[in-house]
C-alpha cells in the first residue's frame, strides 16, 4: 500500500493544483473503469494506471475527487461511483 500512496502523491504533485487537469484526468479514469468493467478480461490494459493496477486506479480517483471536492469544483460523478467501480473491479 505504501507504493500506492507514493504513486498517488506523484499524480497529485503533477496535477499541482490545476483543477482543469484534475477533472480531465478523473474523467478519463472513469471512462477507463467503465470500459474495463464492460470488457474484462479482454481489455485489462485499458486502465490509466496500467494492467493489474486496479488499486492504484481507484486510489488515484479518490484523491482527485477529494481534491476537486475541496476546491468546490463541479464533479460529474460521486464518491459512491468510485466505490462502486472499486467493488466491481475486484
Amino acid at each position: 500500500m505504501e507504493n500506492i500512496e507514493k504513486e498517488v502523491e506523484k499524480v497529485m504533485k503533477f496535477v499541482d493544483g490545476n483543477t482543469e487537469l484534475a477533472g480531465q484526468l478523473l474523467g478519463r479514469m472513469r471512462t477507463d473503469c467503465e470500459y474495463y468493467i464492460a470488457k474484462r478480461p479482454n481489455y485489462i490494459n485499458i486502465l490509466w494506471a496500467g494492467a493489474g493496477n486496479e488499486v492504484l486506479q481507484i486510489e488515484t480517483m479518490k484523491a482527485l475527487y477529494n481534491f476537486l471536492s475541496e476546491s468546490k469544483i463541479s464533479i460529474r460523478m460521486t464518491y459512491d461511483d468510485i466505490l462502486k467501480f472499486e467493488k466491481e473491479m475486484k
